[in-house]
């Protein structure tokens, strides 16, 4: 199922000239890039543990939390990225 999602998606992105999805692209990756950009935009760590489905904060920060440390100027630029603007 996302080994198909992914090929239309490269397609695509190929089309449009631009980075295709890395090869071996899995969906607990996609998962821990999710946490991880949640935690990096400074959403609190209750709502990422919802999200997560998570019942243990520490579980969520210790597997996320970890991953990627920003500054406030990194955060800004990644809000953008991730929200538009």
């Amino acid at each position: 199922m996302l080994g198909g999602a992914i090929a239309r998606a490269n397609k695509q992105l190929a089309r449009e000239g631009l980075t295709e999805l890395p090869e071996g692209l899995t969906l607990h990756a996609l998962r821990r890039t999710f946490a991880s950009l949640l935690i990096a935009l400074g959403k609190d760590p209750a709502y990422v543990m919802g999200q997560m489905g998570h019942t243990d904060p520490t579980v969520t920060l210790g597997l996320y939390a970890k991953v990627i440390s920003v500054g406030d100027e990194d955060r800004d630029r990644l809000r953008t990225l991730v929200e538009g603007g």
